[in-house]
């Protein structure tokens, strides 16, 4: 167990000593709380692939020439092994790497042997050079990931031996008025709920909540048809699965930390107002699913993963607008917003790794979506659409992997600009 102090702040909270490498801002304050360091010398073929993409971002990876150039300039000790990157990474390959870098890092070894194997069979390279590019790119995605770079934490980290040091009140019960409270517990190793005779659950405290096999198994059963509001405070980092699934008569959710897990507010058929913060990371399977009444949603730059059907047929849903600053890359899932047959505006991010397949079927009411940088697009993820409809595309990133079927049974307007 680890006990962290925000430097700026001052506020404390606590991790198993698992999750320590996954703290990245204060859940109070939101000061990124982890800085990766400066590379003091660029002396491995690994560390300039790095720096170059960490310069440039990982776009460059898409085109090998583009990558060629840029590392000439900021790596110059390495010109020999640049060009012969140059000269024998082909597009295919650069999708390849691509994908290792955005991908799960377990995949990343199966990648670079048939990536060397194609090197030394298409392409004719010795061995030896095949190993000295696909460990170059290899090294770099290992960094990339965070491993074997110096950070700097504006946090101070404590061992806590002692598991009895840790206070286990409720906070909650500090600044409600106890007269108010019908029902109170604990839904997380550090975190807490209560239920107020208003309908409201207050979730607060430190960490995860805890994750539910199926929604009768969450500590207010005895009220899921009497909650009317959900308040998750900001220490709380996660909703937790099938956490309110089925609050039938919810209407209003503000979550103010990273993750929403699956199914956390799945058939809430009265949820009409979500409220995020610019933290927020993911939103899991099936979280928002059949929630009816849902008119808007308002995603900000920290969003990377929407997963399947994650939005699915909220019928009511007119307006979905993403961050279109983010720097993070998004993957929009399968079947995410499938059968919101009444969205009719939707402004999308400026960086997108993949739509999923049928991601967008049967939204027949959008009448123009702008596509920007995509690299995955999958089957049928705009299947129902009609010739009133169009899609653009914006020049200069169809160097990715789009399935031979991503426009089945559409018959909106395709424009590439």
């Amino acid at each position: 167990m680890k006990k962290l102090k925000c430097k700026s702040c001052l506020k404390v909270w606590y991790v198993d000593d698992s999750e320590l490498n996954n703290q990245t801002v204060c859940p109070f304050c939101d000061v990124s709380i982890r800085q990766e360091m400066a590379l003091n010398k660029i002396d491995s073929f690994d560390k300039a692939i790095y720096s170059t993409v960490k310069m440039a971002g990982v776009d460059i990876l898409k085109q090998p020439s583009r990558l060629a150039a840029y590392m000439m300039d900021t790596a110059p000790g390495f010109k020999k092994e640049v060009k012969v990157m140059s000269k024998n990474l082909t597009n295919e390959y650069a999708k390849d790497i691509f994908s290792a870098f955005s991908g799960n890092i377990n995949d990343i070894e199966s990648t670079f042997i048939r990536l060397k194997n194609l090197l030394i069979d298409e392409e004719c390279l010795s061995e030896g050079w095949a190993d000295t590019i696909c460990n170059g790119f290899k090294g770099a995605i290992f960094m990339m990931k965070g491993k074997d770079i110096p950070v700097q934490l504006s946090a101070e980290v404590f061992d806590v031996s002692d598991i009895s040091d840790i206070s286990y009140e409720n906070p909650i019960l500090k600044y409600s008025d106890v007269s108010d409270i019908v029902d109170s517990g604990k839904c997380g190793n550090y975190v807490y709920w209560a239920f107020m005779k208003d309908g409201t659950i207050i979730i607060d405290g430190q960490g995860n909540m805890y994750g539910f096999m199926q929604d009768i198994d969450v500590p207010w059963i005895n009220y899921i048809d009497n909650i009317r509001r959900v308040y998750i405070k900001s220490g709380v980092m996660s909703v937790g699965d099938n956490a309110f699934r089925e609050c039938f008569e919810l209407e209003e959710v503000e979550f103010l930390g990273f993750d929403i897990g699956d199914y956390a507010f799945d058939g809430c058929s009265a949820l009409k107002k979500i409220k995020f913060c610019e933290k927020l990371r993911s939103i899991g399977h099936c979280a928002f699913c059949e929630c009816s009444s849902l008119k808007k949603v308002e995603l900000y730059e920290g969003l990377q993963f929407i997963g399947m059907s994650a939005f699915d047929s909220c019928s009511s849903l007119e307006k979905v607008e993403f961050s279109i600053v983010s720097e993070k890359t998004v993957t929009i899932g399968e079947c995410a917003f499938s059968n919101c047959n009444n969205l009719k505006n939707i402004i999308m991010p400026q960086n997108l790794d993949e739509i999923g397949e049928c991601a967008f079927y049967g939204c027949t009411k959008i009448s123009r979506i702008d596509i920007h940088d995509i690299f995955k697009i999958r089957a049928e993820c705009f299947a129902g659409w009609t010739s009133d409809q169009t899609i653009k595309f914006r020049k200069g990133q169809y160097m990715g992997i789009w399935n031979s079927d991503w426009n089945k049974d559409c018959n909106a307007k395709i424009i590439y600009l």
